[in-house]
């Protein structure tokens, strides 16, 4: 026989304060957190990031700054631009559905 124990407490979390920041899933000992990588706006801020990481790596190299140019790898950033591009579109999928 399984032995119910009712709840003390319940959990609320405001997705309207929330950064996507990830500390409430590592700290939570009761699992009432998750992470969901199909979350639109962190995709949306991912997707800007990596623009912003190709735009400052032209920049850099507009400037000639060689000793920082050498340091940047924008074809990886390319490729999680166009993976990040699928996931969007494939939740934009799903809305319409």
């Amino acid at each position: 026989m399984i032995n119910y124990i009712p709840r003390r407490f319940t959990v609320v979390r405001d997705k309207s304060l929330c950064v996507n920041c990830g500390l409430c899933v590592n700290q939570c000992a009761n699992d009432c957190h998750y992470y969901s990588s199909d979350d639109k706006k962190t995709l949306l801020d991912l997707k800007n990031a990596l623009t912003n990481y190709k735009a400052l790596h032209n920049l850099i190299r507009l400037f000639g700054y060689d000793d920082l140019y050498i340091h940047f790898d924008v074809d990886k950033a390319i490729q999680m631009l166009n993976e990040v591009n699928n996931r969007i579109s494939i939740i934009n999928l799903k809305e319409k559905d």
